[in-house]
């Protein structure tokens, strides 16, 4: 009979170690999908914000394009006169 314990005992134990495993692993995963909300929030936050950047840069170039032009036809101009 104590050997039947022993095993009964080493039985619950591994139960034990089993439950505990399963209530870290699930503490983990949790932490993992909190982690990848967080890091699709981020990422959509700076696909915003390079999307601004890009439509800003477009209107610089655009002042940039209409200055230029300007100056060029001033110089034509005062080569003509």
């Amino acid at each position: 009979m104590p050997s039947d314990s022993g095993k009964v005992q080493e039985q619950e134990q591994r139960i034990e170690e089993v439950v505990e495993l399963r209530n870290n692993l699930a503490v983990v995963q949790e932490d993992l999908v909190d982690e990848f909300f967080q890091d699709r929030k981020e990422m959509i936050e700076l696909k915003s914000q390079v999307k601004d950047i890009k439509r800003e840069l477009k209107d610089e170039m655009k002042n940039i394009k209409q200055v230029m032009t300007a100056l060029f036809e001033t110089q034509q101009q005062a080569m003509i006169s």
